[in-house]
């Protein structure tokens, strides 16, 4: 939204950047002299972040009826340009962009800023590895200039959320929103909701799921997390943390993820979204670890990947993996859940510890395989268990159609113990 200008300042005796705001064509007139103000004041706010990841903005100058913003020089390629160029990133690069992308997020938000056009081509990336986002205060207005009074939406919608396509606020989760799009641009090498015309893409953003196919583990939760639908359920940015940090405990960048996430679908499910899911991870040994590990010596201690914690997702119902009625217990006994323990301080093989709850919809939603489980992620990370991660599993049950044709519209998120032993209090309750 503007010309950028290779400048000098003379004073300080540095290169900077000059961004000259100008508005897209089509902009109605009367939108201008709000947006041009609300840019201002914001791109002033900005400018007071400190922060690695962000771009610095010197000053805001208003002359002559035009505005510029004067901003730190960043000489490096976008993460759009790098990836067109080159395809998906190694999962490593990618949870280091998540990591500092997220940082800058995180500073901004406490200042009360709002990105709002957080997107590949406005992240840069340095020889380094140092990741920069640019455009803080300067890309949207609050109401989003893109979206003129007459109702024109300016722009390419591709990694605007979906609360915000429903004309809606932004708010910080819509920057997460956006945020987990950039990333899911990072790992595939595409755009989750890139199609070939603007209501294409609104369309897609509004009422399809992203379908993640290179990532997988945290990488792939922290994504799917990030690109919840609902912004009260959406991954916020402590459980976004956590993830990154888990995934880059696990993340080597000479191996392939050894814990691929796969599903189990409802068996009446017959989506090709569900069919086009299904991979094969291979685990690479260097030759080396390989001689170690014939000869007797390999040691654990040389950091090996983390477990995931999540297990297959299941069905509940008729026709389901688990046919008992659910909806009036939290503990259970036997592999199927076949006996209901009424009191969870007594032990118990598993705990239902949370209820993901679509009352509000009417038609059962294609995308609940990947829409529940990230919730049921999101719920896990937040259990207060030491040692969480290595001593608990966790796994997702979705209804059959036949459950929810009776009224059960709720994804059950189930706790079990990693050893297959005994839980001995409610999980829910620590």
């Amino acid at each position: 939204m503007g010309i950028v200008w290779l400048a000098e300042d003379q004073t300080m005796g540095r290169r900077v950047a000059i961004k000259e705001l100008v508005p897209p064509h089509g902009t109605d007139p009367r939108d201008r002299p709000v947006l041009e103000e609300r840019v201002l004041r914001e791109a002033r706010t900005a400018g007071r972040l400190s922060d690695p990841g962000i771009v610095t903005v010197h000053d805001v100058v208003h002359q002559d009826g035009a505005t510029f913003i004067v901003m730190e020089l960043i000489d490096a390629p976008t993460l759009s340009e790098v990836v067109r160029q080159g395809g998906p990133l190694p999962v490593d690069q990618v949870l280091k962009i998540a990591e500092q992308l997220l940082s800058a997020l995180e500073t901004a938000h406490a200042a009360g800023v709002v990105h709002r056009d957080v997107k590949p081509s406005n992240v840069m990336i340095g020889p380094n590895g140092r990741v920069r986002l640019t455009d803080f205060g300067i890309a949207q207005s609050i109401e989003d200039p893109r979206l003129t009074k007459s109702g024109t939406l300016m722009g390419s919608p591709t990694y605007i959320s979906p609360e915000r396509l429903h004309g809606e606020e932004a708010v910080p989760a819509s920057d997460l929103w956006a945020l987990g799009a950039t990333l899911f641009f990072a790992a595939e090498g595409y755009g989750a909701y890139e199609r070939s015309t603007t209501a294409a893409s609104i369309a897609a953003v509004l009422t399809e799921r992203a379908e993640v196919r290179e990532a997988h583990g945290p990488l792939k939760e922290l994504i799917m997390g990030l690109l919840e639908p609902d912004p009260k359920v959406r991954l916020n940015a402590a459980q976004a943390r956590r993830l990154i940090d888990r995934a880059r405990r696990g993340s080597n960048p000479d191996t392939t993820p050894a814990v691929p996430l796969t599903r189990a679908l409802p068996v009446e499910r017959k989506s090709r979204r569900a069919l086009a899911i299904g991979a094969i991870v291979v685990v690479l040994l260097t030759a080396t670890t390989l001689v170690l590990a014939l000869t007797g010596v390999f040691s654990p201690k040389t950091n090996p990947p983390a477990a995931n914690p999540m297990q297959d997702t299941k069905s509940y119902g008729p026709d389901g993996d688990i046919t008992r009625d659910l909806q009036d217990g939290s503990c259970y006994n036997g592999a199927d859940l076949a006996e209901q323990v009424e009191d969870c301080d007594q032990e118990h093989d598993a705990e239902i510890f949370e209820h993901i709850s679509y009352a509000d919809l009417a038609e059962y939603p294609d995308y609940m395989d990947t829409d529940a489980p990230s919730a049921c992620a999101g719920r896990f990370e937040e259990l207060t268990v030491e040692n969480r991660d290595s001593v608990l599993r966790f796994r997702t049950l979705v209804p059959t159609r036949a459950a929810w044709d009776g009224a059960q519209k709720e994804a059950l998120c189930v706790v079990t113990k990693a050893d297959g032993g005994k839980l001995t209090g409610a999980v829910a309750g620590e």
